[in-house]
């Protein structure tokens, strides 16, 4: 990776000095706190990194820490190495608004809580990576819990009364600044959005009786080079639509990029 090169074809016919080509190779860097062993404390809530100005993930805790509820924690016993990443959803009472907090972990910042349209939050989604992986590859560990309470109704038939669905993806995209998902408007990123190069994901909907190993391919649309990623792990995959089970448990640990 990132390594400059000259070459030429040759034959037995043809092996002249003047048709040397340079190339130099895409860098291949992982992104930080990948493996999730680092993590500081900002007031209650917890974040991968050494200290604030270290922030590339980041979690619904910066909403919900102030009022005592913190669902993305570092988790110490269930690892498998060092440290990892714990997601809880919970059900959380922001102010006079009772909402469903799912565990979360993201490249990206929240930014603020919003306290009108029923309530809600607004997060800027990636980080400036300009990388071309192939695949996301780490361990996760899930146990979900039924919907009941929360489920939105466009989710009644997937998901009421049913176990819940934990998500990772990975979208590498061509933003000129971070998306800022403002969810009390209904603004929400999208595989489907034309600035998105690459995309990968997989979902879990059963218990995974502890720490399976993950490998998502990451499929490139176009050629275009990549300026923004966005990587997500969810305990509850509609949580962003305020559903999913309370009780819910994400953890992951040991994440990477590889570049086959």
């Amino acid at each position: 990776p990132n390594t400059a090169y000259q070459f030429k074809a040759v034959t037995t016919k043809d092996d002249k000095e003047d048709n040397v080509i340079a190339a130099t190779t895409e860098r291949a860097d992982q992104l930080p706190y990948m493996n999730m062993d680092v993590w500081f404390q900002g007031g209650d809530a917890w974040y991968p990194g050494t200290d604030a100005g270290s922030l590339f993930w980041d979690s619904a805790n910066g909403g919900t820490a102030d009022y005592g509820y913190v669902p993305t924690v570092p988790e110490e016993t269930n690892v498998i190495s060092g440290k990892a990443a714990k997601l809880s959803t919970i059900e959380a009472k922001v102010a006079i608004i009772t909402k469903l907090a799912a565990g979360n972990l993201y490249t990206g910042e929240f930014k603020s809580v919003v306290m009108t349209g029923g309530g809600g939050a607004e997060l800027d989604f990636g980080r400036p990576y300009t990388c071309r992986p192939t695949s996301f590859k780490g361990y996760v560990d899930y146990r979900p819990a039924k919907v009941s309470k929360y489920c939105d109704s466009k989710f009644t038939s997937l998901l009421s009364g049913k176990d819940d669905h934990g998500q990772i993806f990975v979208m590498l995209t061509d933003w000129t600044a971070p998306f800022r998902v403002k969810t009390t408007e209904g603004i929400f990123t999208s595989e489907d959005d034309p600035s998105v190069i690459a995309y990968g994901s997989a979902t879990y909907t059963t218990n995974t009786n502890g720490y399976v190993e993950f490998n998502i391919p990451i499929e490139y649309r176009d050629n275009r080079k990549p300026s923004y990623i966005l990587v997500v792990c969810a305990a509850s995959k509609y949580g962003d639509y305020f559903t999913g089970g309370v009780g819910s448990v994400m953890y992951v640990d040991e994440m990477s990029f590889g570049f086959e």
